[in-house]
């Protein structure tokens, strides 16, 4: 009985702190995302970097629906990027509004339609993604209220970082058995609703042409993984200050704490260790 009791106990408590630390990687995910926001995703250092101006000349001359983006200046490229961010996080509004001008001064409209309504899919997108966040901070709140109570200590990094190693490991090895393009393509497939166009050529679209897809991409998720890295080491290391593992004994079972020792203090009556 006593085994079973604290069998039991144990797999509660390995549940929490499996809650405590997935919920903590949804907060510094979500906290990560909007530091990232606030600097347009590192769309500026990532223009240099990727030569994306250079891009823009070649490509933007090209575009079969769009002419004169091509003379268009960074300013410009980069007002135009931060615009698409501000839109995605407001459900899509503003997306109609942005536009440009060559270089004899005619203004034209930077979206086309398919590009406008695959926008507000990533809108509603973004917009569940911060659901999502927001319930990763309530989880992660009462998990680490309830880790504190019971006096389960939050997880060794140690083992965050064998668990974390062999969650990559089965995620690769099922991504490589399946296939990287059909796991690409079926991902979008579920994401976005049926019929809706998400790819999109240098030649048919300036918004692929303005972000130099999928080299920004790639260079936007390593910014999103050091960001979220650095919020979870936060995160956890006050986690640890705050909740310090088995304070006075709590939480251990009852077979496991020190019997007391009864001495009496009646005059006259001696002590049982006496």
């Amino acid at each position: 009985m006593i085994f079973a009791t604290n069998l039991a106990r144990r797999f509660s408590g390995a549940v929490l702190q499996t809650l405590f630390i997935v919920s903590l990687a949804g907060t510094a995910a979500g906290l990560g995302w909007s530091s990232l926001r606030v600097v347009d995703f590192g769309y500026p250092w990532l223009y240099e970097a990727l030569s994306i101006e250079h891009h823009i000349e070649h490509w933007g001359a090209r575009n079969r629906y769009r002419p004169g983006f091509e003379t268009t200046t960074r300013q410009e490229h980069l007002a135009i990027f931060s615009a698409i961010t501000t839109a995605v996080h407001h459900q899509g509004e503003g997306l109609d509004t942005i536009r440009y001008r060559d270089h004899r001064g005619n203004g034209h409209p930077f979206l086309r339609t398919p590009e406008r309504v695959h926008l507000q899919s990533v809108a509603r997108v973004i917009d569940g993604f911060y659901r999502a966040v927001y319930l990763a901070v309530a989880i992660l709140v009462i998990s680490a209220i309830i880790l504190r109570r019971s006096g389960t200590p939050v997880p060794r990094l140690s083992r965050i970082l064998v668990g974390a190693f062999l969650l990559t490991a089965i995620v690769t090895l099922l991504v490589i058995g399946i296939g990287p393009t059909k796991v690409f393509y079926t991902a979008h497939h579920w994401i976005f609703p049926a019929g809706e166009q998400w790819y999109f050529t240098y030649q048919e679209s300036l918004m692929t042409t303005l972000m130099k897809a999928p080299d920004l991409f790639g260079g936007i998720a390593v910014l999103l993984a050091a960001a979220m890295l650095c919020y979870f080491g936060l995160l956890l290391v006050a986690a640890r200050f705050w909740s310090p593992p088995n304070p006075g004994g709590a939480g251990k079972p009852p077979d496991e704490l020190a019997p007391a020792v009864i001495t009496s203090t009646t005059p006259g009556c001696a002590s049982p260790n006496q």
